[in-house]
Formats: C-alpha cells, sequence, structure tokens
C-alpha cells in the first residue's frame, strides 16, 4: 500500500529542492513537495548561528 508521502520520498538519502516556509528562532520549516520538515539551527550551518533570519527568509531553496 503507497501512502501520499512515499510519493514523494524515493530513498532515504535523496537529494530534494525544498522551499523554507517559516523561519523560527529554534529553526526553519521547509516544504519537500508538500511535506513540511523542521530544519533545526544546529543543521543550518557548522558556524554558530544566532539568529536564523540572519541566515534564512520564507521562500530560500534549500537542498535536503
Amino acid at each position: 500500500m503507497h501512502t501520499y508521502k512515499q510519493q514523494y520520498i524515493k530513498q532515504v538519502g535523496d537529494v530534494m529542492v525544498g522551499v523554507v516556509t517559516t523561519v523560527k528562532p529554534y529553526g526553519a520549516f521547509v516544504d519537500v513537495g508538500g511535506i513540511n520538515g523542521l530544519l533545526h539551527i544546529s543543521q543550518i550551518s557548522h558556524d554558530r548561528i544566532t539568529n536564523v533570519e540572519q541566515v534564512l527568509s520564507p521562500g530560500d531553496k534549500l537542498k535536503v
């Protein structure tokens, strides 16, 4: 049985393009083919980030 999510996720480890929908103090929500996921602040950069809004904005495209 195939679910809605399985249509978009081909395999674990695939690289897809996502769009930032919302920026919060703890990270950003990214839409990947109709599925929203949280990109935690600790996963955005190897450098220390204190303000996510300085790095990401709604509408930014990311490879996830």
